[in-house]
């Protein structure tokens, strides 16, 4: 089977996502470094933006955990937080209509702000599978976040909502004949509704910014196993296909109740936890009927990051181990016995789902841009799913991806076991 695909992706934003440059020792020093070509960011824009305080988590101890065993400027939260920002579903660099941008400076400054983005998908299967042929699907998204302590006194609260309509047809089930996994990324767990309400969520950061939690409606794979570059494979995003693939871990649009924790106990970890509601991913497909969605468990995930900048040219890496536990009970998936011989053997009752992934990616070189993030990056990881309950019992990944500062893909590969 050959595969073709086109993405584009279009997108107004009401604000820019922007990472403070933290202050360091020897200021004077910094000040006078040559800036070569292929530097970081930090260096070649010395400039300091100040940030809104939910996007930025500071540190319990100043100290770090690995990192320390590496040169003390090597260590990236030193200098910046890379966790605020690190995933967004549509990523760009400016804004389509930059005209507006006194207005939307106006309703930042008294508490609102919005992005709206057009993703395009367009699959063709070129050999193989059932048919050749091409299928084109499409996401509008609104995203918007409210100053609770601006708009009605709650310091500190800020309240996201995002709205989102999906349309086309799914290259998998008519040209290739796979029911199971969807090449498709921004197809499916809509149910086609022209405003579906995916996530909608409470954020306070606490203790100074110390701790950040979230509460109301949210996707798990958002928060936990995730990262933006797993975004640049459309079957990868926005978590690897073995757990986003278990009813219990909620799946961007599919949002369920629940609350998670992060807090950084070191400059270079990130702690994260949380309490989910578990059932069907296609549970209330609009995203509005809260009162008929089926819940069958709770689902407890916790997730621990290292967050490094390695080498003279602070290439960043993410390296995190993470656990999850779904209550529910599943049906066994491999010991069921005919019901002639029910009687004559002993078989599995099923139970709760365990979980336990692995995941990795480091830039491995830096190709110079408009953020961070820009440059080539090999990515590795494993997942485990209890198997007698589970579709996807194992699954060990190696991606290499290259990112820009205009679009989120230039090349990528993947090879899967």
């Amino acid at each position: 089977m050959l595969m073709a695909s086109f993405v584009s992706a279009t997108e107004v934003r009401a604000e820019k996502q922007e990472i403070v440059q933290r202050p360091e020792a020897d200021v004077s020093a910094s000040a006078q470094k040559k800036v070569g070509p292929y530097d970081a960011p930090a260096h070649a824009a010395p400039k300091k933006t100040v940030i809104t305080p939910a996007q930025r988590l500071e540190s319990l101890f100043d100290t770090e955990s690995i990192s320390s065993l590496l040169n003390n400027r090597d260590d990236a939260i030193r200098e910046r937080d890379l966790s605020a920002g690190y995933y967004v579903p549509a990523q760009t660099f400016g804004n389509l209509v930059p005209q507006l941008q006194p207005w939307r400076k106006w309703m930042q400054d008294r508490g609102f702000s919005f992005q709206f983005s057009y993703k395009g998908e367009g699959i063709a299967n070129t050999g193989g599978g059932l048919s050749r042929g091409m299928d084109y699907a499409h996401e509008l998204t609104l995203t918007t976040r409210f100053d609770l302590g601006k708009l009605v006194g709650w310091n500190g609260w800020i309240l996201h909502a995002v709205m989102m309509e999906r349309a086309g047809r799914q290259v998998t089930t008519d040209y290739v004949g796979d029911h199971r996994m969807l090449l498709s990324e921004v197809y499916s767990l809509s149910g086609h509704m022209a405003a579906h309400l995916a996530d909608i969520y409470l954020e306070k950061s606490l203790f100074h910014n110390k701790v950040n939690i979230n509460v109301g409606r949210l996707t798990l794979t958002h928060t936990y196993a995730t990262s933006v570059l797993l975004c640049t494979f459309m079957i990868q995003c926005s978590a690897p296909v073995a757990l986003k693939s278990q009813a219990g871990w909620s799946v961007y649009p599919k949002a369920t109740w629940g609350g998670t924790i992060r807090l950084r106990p070191v400059r270079d970890l990130t702690l994260t936890t949380g309490v989910y509601a578990a059932g069907p991913l296609t549970s209330n497909p609009s995203g509005w009927a809260w009162g008929g969605e089926e819940h069958t468990g709770v689902m407890l995930p916790i997730e621990l990051a290292w967050e490094p900048f390695l080498g003279e040219k602070k290439l960043p890496g993410h390296y995190k181990i993470g656990f999850g536990h779904d209550t529910s009970h599943y049906d066994d998936m491999l010991g069921s016995i005919p019901a002639a011989y029910q009687h004559d053997y002993l078989g599995h009752n099923g139970g709760p789902r365990d979980t336990f992934y692995f995941e990795a990616d480091q830039m491995v070189y830096r190709k110079g841009g408009d953020h961070q993030m820009a440059g080539g990056y090999l990515l590795a990881g494993y997942i485990h799913n209890t198997p007698s309950v589970s579709v996807w019992s194992d699954l060990i990944s190696f991606m290499s991806a290259r990112r820009c500062s205009a679009f989120f893909l230039i090349d990528h590969s993947t090879v899967s076991v």
